[in-house]
């Protein structure tokens, strides 16, 4: 006796609605995660224009040293040029700028402590 519960095509329906709103939903939720993903990276990407002090510097001239820069990272790839070691080249620049930003914010972030440790010269009332 294998019975089927026949199911009214309203319920059904109204079965399936629920479950299009949940995956609406869900949808929703990973769309406003992976703009968030994305905004973060675009946020980063301006921090490091920031960071090379190219921040006062027109879009175009930016834009066009990413261009060469990108063009000389395919050349070598492609073996166009002798490769000079641009990839590497570039990523020594970089790893040098952050280690003398992170030196700097050490030596500022010790003199600030310094100063607080220093007794007032103001007279206690």
């Amino acid at each position: 006796m294998d019975k089927k519960l026949k199911v009214a095509p309203e319920d059904a329906l109204e079965k399936v609605l629920r479950r299009r709103a949940k995956l609406d939903a869900k949808a929703a939720e990973l769309r406003v995660s992976i703009r968030k993903r994305e905004d973060r990276k675009k946020h980063m990407l301006g921090g490091l224009v920031v960071k090379a002090g190219l921040q006062d510097i027109s879009q175009n001239v930016i834009l066009g040293i990413m261009v060469a820069g990108a063009r000389r990272l395919a050349l070598e790839k492609d073996g166009d040029i002798d490769s000079q070691g641009a990839l590497k080249s570039f990523e020594n620049l970089g790893r040098e700028k952050f280690e003398q930003d992170e030196k700097a914010r050490e030596v500022k972030k010790a003199s600030v402590e310094k100063a607080k440790a220093r007794p007032s010269l103001e007279p206690k009332a």
